[in-house]
């Protein structure tokens, strides 16, 4: 069901009907709303926003802000590109460095003291070591589309400029749908086409840093996926496992990885059409018992605990975003209303977790095996 068309002030009428949306669910499930309010909250709170989320921006062409912000990213990535070209960042001390400058210029930078536009005044923007390795990456999203769906990685402003203006006029989404096994037989004697999936048109945006130095497994980018139930009193339930979402591809930021969104974008919606998905891992997830034993095998001398450290750490982000938005999802105390989120976090290499989106419309696919069992208990 989605949250379109319900006639939200009858539910208090019926004890019988239950709804399992938020009216104002779009205050953490659109990408700048989660970013804007996550902020506010943390101005009262006298907390940096951007120790619990990657260095982000918020453009929207329907406000007039939206010039000047733009240009002010725009001046921050040219910086950002003095700092770092013609460098090997791969040497420690370099980089350090490096990124010593870049945190120099970032505490001069002007934000913008419009509630409505990216830039809150309380912010503390700083790159961490993890965000920076040989490249100024970062990521565009449109704000209102979910699974993957128009996020880009850019790697120069006429790329971002492109992208904008392409995404505000609309344009074809394409992609190539993997076969299934039993087909890949007949699909030998045809060639594969780009096939239109939908259409992107937004005219809001987050521009979001890229975590360059990501933890992998196996060589490969990962995302964790965990569920977090909210009733209609606002008591929000996480439950205690989620999985690993894996890419098919071997992790790379070369230039010519850059387009490849397989290679980027963990979403289920983007890896179940790649060539490789489910080559390695059912489905390419990963519970967090797989992921324990990874981390004991990889990394013995860390002693990385997924439950004890790093559940931890996305818990602490869930309550933070939710006490951002406590007096916004559910306004007028509807009856009979709960939500089930799906948030997302990256784990850099440091063994930090970065939250990245929440999703009012988490896939409960039962598309692996892991799926089959988690989700009945999720759901039960």
């Amino acid at each position: 069901m989605t949250s379109k068309g319900i006639k939200y002030d009858q539910l208090s009428l019926s004890h019988r009907q239950f709804v399992n949306h938020f009216e104002f669910h779009q205050e953490i499930s659109m990408k700048d709303n989660l970013f804007l309010n996550i902020s506010a909250y943390c101005e009262l709170n006298k907390i940096n926003v951007f120790d619990h989320v990657p260095l982000t921006f918020v453009l929207n062409l329907n406000e007039k802000t939206f010039n000047p912000d733009l240009e002010k990213f725009v001046n921050l990535y040219n910086n950002i590109q003095k700092i770092i070209s013609d460098k090997n960042l791969e040497d420690e001390k370099i980089r350090n460095s490096a990124i010593n400058n870049i945190n120099s210029k970032l505490k001069t930078f002007n934000f913008s003291k419009d509630r409505k536009s990216a830039y809150i005044s309380h912010c503390k923007p700083y790159m961490p070591e993890s965000h920076i390795l040989n490249k100024n990456l970062w990521l565009l999203k449109p704000t209102t589309f979910n699974r993957g769906r128009g996020v880009t990685v850019f790697d120069n402003i006429d790329s971002l400029r492109r992208l904008i203006k392409e995404y505000s006029d609309g344009v074809q989404e394409l992609a190539i749908i993997a076969k299934q096994k039993e087909e890949i037989q007949d699909a030998e004697l045809e060639e594969e086409k780009p096939q239109v999936v939908g259409i992107i048109k937004s005219q809001a945006f987050v521009i979001q840093k890229y975590i360059e130095k990501p933890l992998l497994i196996f060589d490969r980018k990962f995302d964790i996926r965990i569920w977090v139930l909210v009733t209609q009193n606002l008591r929000a339930f996480i439950f205690k496992e989620g999985y690993l979402r894996t890419s098919s591809q071997k992790f790379s930021i070369s230039n010519e990885s850059i387009g490849n969104r397989s290679i980027h974008l963990t979403n289920n919606a983007v890896q179940k059409m790649c060539e490789g998905y489910g080559i390695f891992e059912d489905g390419n997830q990963l519970s967090f018992a797989n992921f324990q034993e990874y981390l004991n095998k990889v990394f013995p001398d860390k002693n990385y605990q997924v439950k004890e450290d790093l559940y931890v750490q996305m818990k602490e982000n869930v309550a933070i975003s939710m006490q951002s938005v406590r007096k916004k999802l559910n306004v007028f105390e509807r009856q009979y209303c709960f939500e089930i989120f799906g948030y997302d976090f990256i784990v850099d290499c440091n063994f930090k977790a970065w939250l990245i989106e929440v999703n009012t419309y988490p896939c409960l696919e039962e598309s692996s095996t892991l799926l089959k069992t988690l989700l009945p208990r999720m759901l039960g």
